[in-house]
């Protein structure tokens, strides 16, 4: 039994071989039904180079409409305007890392609660909304859902300088992991729209760059900003 017995003959032909006396991994000698499995590989092959034809069609398509809709520097310019997104998106995620200590400092608070403010609070809402959110990008305006999202996480990295007791601390950090859940799938699916698979990986892997980028940034700049005008 294999892949092509089971896609293109029912149970009943493994029964029925079953029962002639054939034993599993038993090479089946008849020309017959030699001719009926090259058929079969014939039609998987048949399909497989449909759905690569389509596929190859498809990408040349696209990628006349691009040349049309997408100059090179928009293309560019578009793609270091995302990366400057998600670098601010890495910023503000992980600059709280390096301002643990005055913020136990101030509020008096455990380690674990240290944990809570830099683990559940956040990662709640940005684990949860991910998948709802890239389904709206699917269906959605794109620009509009990261603009969005860029402003609550903004506002809410904002309301987490302002605030007066750890607990409002760890509902702003609940805002900021859910504004920033709209920012990663709809950047990477506009990419996918701006260039041609032969320049996708390229373009993906600067975009995905903007991570390492905001990681340094938030913690040199996050300490140094710390220790001259606190958290």
């Amino acid at each position: 039994e294999d892949d092509l017995m089971r896609k293109f003959a029912g149970e009943w032909v493994s029964a029925v071989l079953t029962r002639l006396g054939m034993q599993e991994g038993e090479a089946i000698e008849s020309r017959m039904v030699s001719r009926r499995i090259e058929g079969a590989q014939k039609k998987v092959e048949e399909r497989n180079f449909d759905a690569r034809k389509n596929l190859l069609e498809y990408d040349e398509v696209m990628d006349e409409q691009r040349k049309r809709i997408y100059s090179f520097r928009q293309r560019w310019t578009y793609l270091a305007v995302l990366f400057l997104v998600s670098m601010s998106n890495y910023i503000d995620r992980n600059v709280i890392s390096v301002l643990l200590e005055p913020i136990k400092a101030e509020f008096q608070v455990s380690d674990t609660m240290l944990g809570l403010l830099t683990g559940i609070s956040f990662a709640l809402f940005y684990a949860t909304l991910g998948i709802p959110v890239a389904r709206w990008a699917d269906r959605g305006d794109r620009r509009f859902i990261i603009t969005i999202s860029l402003v609550i996480w903004s506002t809410m990295t904002a309301l987490c300088g302002m605030a007066q007791s750890f607990w409002q601390l760890a509902l702003a950090r609940v805002g900021v992991g859910a504004g920033e859940a709209g920012a990663i799938p709809p950047a990477q699916s506009l990419i996918a729209d701006y260039f041609d698979p032969a320049q996708r990986g390229r373009a993906l892997a600067i975009f995905m760059a903007s991570a390492t980028a905001g990681y340094l940034i938030g913690f040199v700049l996050g300490a140094q900003i710390a220790s001259a005008w606190g958290w």
